[in-house]
């Protein structure tokens, strides 16, 4: 899986790895479970106010928050260190040119949200 990071920002993605607060999933292995959760995407995770935010360029224009939610929910079994993020934005993907992929702000957001069930996010609001 293809991983796109906006230009300039690695060194601050491995703060964030180093420095997750307790009970916070682990920026590096949420990226490594929305690899494995979702298949032929590119992905990325960053920390924003607090929360996991994901970015995901995939192929399909069928995937929706609420699927990328479900299928990372599926795949987080057994991984003590990961989470499901908070919020995922979802890019039509974009083939990569000579210079590489392109940074994610460039492309297109085909979708957004928090990947929550609505019934269950108003009854829970902590959740979404």
């Amino acid at each position: 899986v293809a991983v796109l990071v906006e230009r300039g920002h690695e060194a601050a993605r491995d703060v964030l790895d180093r420095r997750h607060r307790a009970g916070q999933g682990r920026p590096v292995d949420v990226r490594a479970l929305l690899a494995d959760a979702l298949p032929g995407a590119a992905a990325d995770v960053a920390l924003r106010d607090g929360r996991l935010a994901a970015r995901i360029a995939t192929p399909d224009p069928a995937l929706t928050p609420q699927a990328a939610h479900r299928a990372v929910i599926d795949a987080l079994p057994g991984r003590d260190t990961a989470m499901a993020p908070h919020h995922y934005t979802l890019h039509a993907a974009t083939p990569a040119g000579p210079a590489g992929p392109p940074p994610w702000q460039q492309l297109p957001v085909a979708a957004e949200g928090t990947g929550r069930d609505p019934g269950t996010a108003a009854r829970l609001p902590g959740l979404a």
